[in-house]
């Protein structure tokens, strides 16, 4: 007969083991392969909900303006203009840079700077002499490094315009 020590397990209680290690391990890889999958759906459809970007409102008020004449009648004329920002509660929220070129006498071509505390956000537009129009965000810097999407502006008085800024983040 065989002899069998004391503690030692047999070759029975040997493959008994190794099989019930073998399904525990094959579980455990299972969880985390079902966990890891369900958590990168979720983050796929929470991404596109997070996406949805922000909205900042201000009223702008001209501060000061100047025209360069180029002596064309109005084409090629440039002209500058510091605003004022205020937020919804009248406090200062910053400045906007605007540097237009006018094409026709109702037609420009425009690139603005707003220059916020926490960072600036960069914008084209083609106002013409419309009421309201629309500008392209083309990006930012410091909170606002790499936004797009674009501006609503409506012109409430001679010199003010309010404006609705919808931006999108970067996307990594």
């Amino acid at each position: 007969m065989w002899a069998h020590r004391r503690g030692a397990p047999t070759r029975a209680e040997s493959y008994r083991a190794s099989w019930r290690w073998r399904l525990g391990v094959a579980v455990v890889a299972g969880l985390v392969v079902v966990t890891g999958a369900v958590s990168i759906a979720s983050a796929s459809a929470r991404g596109g909900g997070d996406d949805k970007g922000r909205i900042l409102r201000f009223r702008t008020t001209v501060v000061s303006s100047s025209v360069n004449d180029a002596g064309h009648s109005g084409v090629a004329d440039v002209t500058a203009l510091l605003f004022s920002m205020q937020r919804a509660d009248g406090s200062t929220a910053g400045q906007g840079w605007v540097s237009c070129v006018n094409i026709l006498a109702t037609d420009q071509l425009c690139h603005a700077a707003f220059v916020l505390a926490d960072g600036q956000i960069e914008a084209q537009a083609h106002p013409m002499a419309a009421r309201t129009f629309t500008a392209a965000i083309t990006g930012g810097t410091g909170a606002f490094a790499g936004v797009s999407r674009q501006i609503d502006n409506v012109r409430v008085a001679p010199g003010v315009i309010d404006r609705t800024f919808h931006l999108l983040p970067r996307h990594h």
